[in-house]
């Protein structure tokens, strides 16, 4: 039986390299845009990981690529890491996020200005381009409302028998996460964490692959955890879920979105990658100084204010409010006493979410009695030190560097 089932997978898996179906989404950088282009239909979407529309887009656009197969071309640009393709390549349309583009042939053809679903995604690709190949897509939707009430009884009864079927599966390590529990389950250890609804298509799908992932993943240092967000409105809200299945991997507070497809071997490898990063980030407790501000990170971050007063600016390098705010900042380390440090929220994932971090640059002034409170004030050099002076116990009774006024 066993040999029987190798050889049928082996079979499918050469009938589908045969007809190259696509079910990624294919990253694009500065290095292969033009190469990747310049043939067939691409819908490219340009987004930032900081984005919160972004993050919400994240799985309709892994359904979109799932559904549209080897019809026409799915793609992203992450515009921080790649901000020549985004300034240079898309005609001038990336001013905000995430921007959904048509291409074809390498040529410009028309932003997406719709809804973002895979329906109007689909549609809006087919009108644009008629010679494309057609999809059939049936989206997942909730249970009709309006059917008469003896089909919602019976329908009701079906569910809820599924529903408890699906928990009480004996060998399932899934575990449950719900509002009540959250909390408490996961503030130890990582968590890889798949936000559901029952009715929903995809997470149905998902579910013999989730279990897998739970069983090889026994031996591992993740948990792997399921929330129905039809039943936890609370977690749905905390997590900005908007589309089903939405993939995280929850560590110390810290979020990381997983956006690649829904295969075993990739759920794997993502979480062997982002563990393995993050315990070297958390093991290395030193700190480097740029122009006198500490450069806070994960692994140091803790240790660091744990002692002593520590006023942090939490920004983002692309933003251009954290680019005014940032001299200002170095003129306060420099010419005086205080600790101060800067967290970038591109790269600190975990410290971003633990301190709810929605626009940039915020800053924080963390005291050593283990209290912070965030800092309104103008984010210039006089106001920043006139506030230190006044919340630090420490005082300044001259600056460090007495300023030269020419």
């Amino acid at each position: 039986m066993n040999f029987n089932f190798k050889i049928l997978t082996l079979f499918l898996f050469i009938l589908l390299s045969l007809h190259h179906i696509k079910s990624d989404v294919v990253r694009l950088n500065d290095d292969n845009f033009d190469n990747h282009i310049k043939d067939g239909v691409w819908l490219v979407k340009f987004y930032a990981p900081w984005c919160k529309y972004c993050r919400e887009i994240v799985a309709t656009y892994v359904n979109l690529a799932e559904v549209v197969q080897d019809n026409w071309n799915i793609g992203e640009v992450d515009c921080i890491e790649n901000e020549f393709t985004c300034d240079e390549k898309a005609n001038n349309m990336v001013n905000s996020y995430p921007t959904i583009i048509l291409f074809k042939d390498g040529k410009y053809i028309r932003m997406f200005p719709f809804e973002r679903t895979v329906e109007k995604m689909i549609e809006f690709v087919e009108k644009n381009v008629p010679d494309v190949p057609k999809t059939e897509y049936i989206p997942s939707t909730p249970p009709d409302e309006n059917e008469n009430e003896n089909e919602n009884e019976n329908e009701n009864e079906n569910e809820n028998e599924n529903e408890i079927e699906e928990v009480i599966i004996e060998d399932s390590q899934v575990i449950v996460l719900t509002d009540e529990s959250f909390e408490e389950t996961t503030k130890e250890g990582a968590w890889f964490i798949e936000f559901y609804a029952p009715w929903c298509n995809h997470c149905k799908s998902l579910t013999p692959v989730w279990e897998e992932l739970a069983h090889v993943s026994s031996e591992k240092d993740i948990n792997i955890a399921k929330v129905d967000i039809t039943k936890n409105t609370v977690l749905k809200e905390r997590f900005k879920v908007v589309s089903m299945p939405s993939i995280i991997l929850y560590i110390d507070g810290g979020v990381i979105i997983y956006t690649g497809t829904r295969k075993l071997d990739n759920f794997v490898e993502f979480i062997d990658y982002e563990l393995k990063h993050y315990e070297e980030k958390s093991k290395d407790t030193s700190v480097e100084k740029e122009k006198r501000v500490s450069v806070l990170h994960i692994g140091n971050f803790d240790d660091q204010i744990k002692d002593q007063d520590y006023f942090v600016m939490f920004y983002a390098p692309w933003c251009k409010y954290s680019k005014l705010a940032k001299p200002h900042i170095e003129r306060v380390a420099k010419k005086t006493p205080f600790n101060i440090g800067k967290v970038d929220c591109t790269v600190e994932g975990q410290l971003k979410h633990r301190f709810d971090i929605t626009r940039y640059p915020q800053m924080f002034l963390f005291k050593k009695d283990g209290t912070f409170t965030p800092y309104y004030g103008t984010k210039e050099y006089k106001p920043i030190k006139q506030y230190l002076r006044e919340n630090i116990v420490q005082e300044v009774s001259e600056e460090i560097e007495p300023e030269i006024i020419i």
